[in-house]
């Protein structure tokens, strides 16, 4: 590479690197988990037929809310159908489902006629009683002690994070306003504020760290402020040229992609050593700058080449499984590796054949190192069939400990159990039927209709084996409503 070719393909670095780094005010975060389903599995197609029939299911707010007292306190009824009123113009609420505006149907005994019957009269004895038998409502909108109420906030579908950032703000602020004895905030919108935070802060702590230890490991590895600068100058442009490359794809940085950065500091810090640590070789031997670079590029280059290239690959095969949350991961992780290697293949040697050849480039005398190196490598080939045999054995028993890896979708568990959203679910799952709802979809053979006393009692009897057999602790169905 001429000086003047060295010129260019900086010039052409610097460019590339400027129009990826004009994407970085647009990257997002995403929160998108039906990702994870694959679109052409039989459950993730009925999923979707009966959202399109029955609504989304998990758009919605519960706030819980204690009272020491007791929930049939007069007061305390009084502000709850306040705070209803007020949640219900907040922004992005739909509808509010609260005890204080909850209506029964009932049909008069004598001339059927059916009208609607507020849940609560007023009468603390009385309401107690009606709460505690009806299923409907225990464990939905009262809690088991009746210490605690629900209350139900339908949102808009599928809100975007300033729209969940928006409510969450509005509804904290009420709930501090009224000054209950305790109160507990779960659903969707909320869940999706705290994680995207998350998410967002520990992809700058990933970032954070790799910086570190890749500045510590240079240092450590080449003891020259040219060889920590060179090495990180690619990487941070790979990296640059990563994110760039999933903006201009649309995509967000999800769970999986948060891994991002970490994974092109790797590959692309493996490539910049190699190539820096082959160029001082091979000034070491003797060799000029031209030459050292030329062999640099030519040998040590092709190697570079091939790992990333296979790495690539690796990354990029994530694409047949299906699952739209690896296919993303794979594929920009994939494209993000060969763009670590194009920066070190281009960058690297323009930097080189630019700046003055380096002054001291004697290797540091470690006969430690090397003696430890020979040793090993000389009692490997003698005890070759023992260590084969031993490694055989090790690979034998790790294999089936991780036969009996379990899988689980309890994103939860990803939080701390003293972070406050982690503390609240627990909350609804202890004192109410929880936050995570399950939806049983039934269809008829014939067009008979539901509205038919066999089949009112056929789902009877399922509610009967959800709660005997399953621990089901309320349920709301067609059975449920016609008693």
């Amino acid at each position: 590479m001429s000086r003047k070719g060295a010129i260019i393909a900086l010039t052409a670095c610097l460019l590339v690197t400027a129009i990826a780094a004009f994407t970085l005010p647009n990257t997002f975060f995403d929160y998108d988990f039906e990702k994870f389903f694959k679109p052409s599995d039989p459950a993730t197609a009925y999923f979707q037929e009966h959202r399109a029939n029955f609504g989304t299911d998990n758009d919605y707010v519960l706030v819980a809310i204690e009272n020491r007292e007791g929930i049939f306190d007069p007061e305390f009824l009084l502000k709850i159908a306040d705070f209803t009123a007020e949640a219900a113009k907040l922004p992005h609420v739909v509808d509010v489902t609260s005890p204080t505006n909850f209506k029964r149907n009932i049909r008069e005994p004598l001339t059927g006629v059916l009208f609607e019957r507020s849940l609560l009269t007023g009468d603390r004895a009385r309401d107690s009683i009606a709460v505690s038998q009806d299923k409907t409502v225990m464990h939905n909108l009262f809690g088991d002690s009746l210490t605690a109420l629900s209350i139900v906030l339908v949102t808009e579908a599928k809100l975007s994070k300033a729209k969940c950032d928006e409510l969450a703000s509005a509804l904290k602020t009420i709930t501090e306003r009224f000054g209950f004895d305790e109160t507990h905030l779960a659903g969707r919108a909320i869940g999706q504020v705290v994680y995207i935070k998350k998410i967002s802060d520990e992809f700058q702590i990933f970032i954070s760290l790799s910086l570190v230890f890749v500045v510590i490991l240079l240092f450590a590895i080449f003891k020259s402020f040219r060889g920590v600068i060179i090495p990180l100058a690619t990487v941070l442009l790979a990296v640059v040229w990563s994110i760039g490359i999933l903006n201009f794809s649309g995509l967000g940085i999800s769970i999986l992609l948060n891994m991002l950065p970490p994974v092109i500091f790797v590959v692309g810090m493996s490539d910049a050593v190699h190539l820096y640590a082959r160029y001082l070789e091979e000034l070491r031997a003797g060799r000029p700058k031209p030459e050292a670079i030329r062999q640099m590029v030519r040998d040590t280059g092709l190697a570079t080449f091939l790992t990333s290239l296979t790495t690539a690959i690796g990354f990029g095969s994530l694409y047949f499984t299906g699952i739209p949350a690896l296919q993303e991961f794979g594929l920009i992780t994939g494209a993000g590796v060969l763009a670590a290697f194009a920066i070190a293949i281009t960058l690297l040697p323009a930097l080189l054949v630019l700046l003055p050849q380096p002054r001291n480039v004697a290797q540091p005398a470690n006969r430690l190192w090397s003696n430890r190196l020979r040793k090993t490598f000389l009692w490997i080939v003698q005890k070759r069939r023992p260590v084969i045999i031993v490694s055989v054995f090790i690979t034998a028993f790790l294999a089936f400990f991780a036969s009996q890896i379990e899988l689980n979708n309890f994103i939860l568990e990803d939080l701390k159990k003293s972070e406050p959203l982690r503390k609240d679910f627990s909350y609804f799952d202890t004192h109410f039927s929880g936050v995570r709802p399950f939806e049983l979809g039934i269809k008829l053979p014939d067009s008979s209709g539901f509205l038919n006393p066999e089949h009112i009692k056929a789902i009877d009897q399922i509610e009967q084996n959800l709660r005997d057999d399953y621990g089901v602790s309320a349920t709301v169905s067609l059975s449920t409503i016609s008693k």
